[in-house]
């Protein structure tokens, strides 16, 4: 298992503040693709993080009050995604962050 944090939404308003504690801390990190559950599988398979932090959701714009409107994307971005990819870290005992 590599010491590198996975951190996924890196370039976000949460992920991005992360990043820059990291480089501050020099904890080495790594940015992580939410292209598909797939891409996130490869990428925590090859990298054996020693911890995935989910930083990326679902924020429409102008308004977060949009949720209400687009269930179907926060749902599948701010609820399955997460849980998806925690379960991909749970069966290979890899420790799953949520931030949001």
């Amino acid at each position: 298992m590599s010491e590198k944090l996975l951190i996924l939404g890196a370039s976000g308003y949460l992920g991005s503040a992360l990043v820059d504690e990291c480089q501050k801390r020099d904890v080495p990190w790594v940015r992580g693709f939410r292209d598909s559950l797939t891409v996130i599988e490869s990428s925590i398979s090859e990298l054996q993080p020693a911890l995935v932090v989910n930083c990326a959701a679902y924020i429409p714009t102008p308004s977060v009050d949009l949720c209400k409107e687009r269930k179907r994307e926060t749902m599948n971005s701010n609820v399955l995604f997460p849980s998806a990819v925690a379960n991909l870290c749970h069966q290979r005992n890899i420790p799953f962050m949520q931030l949001s």
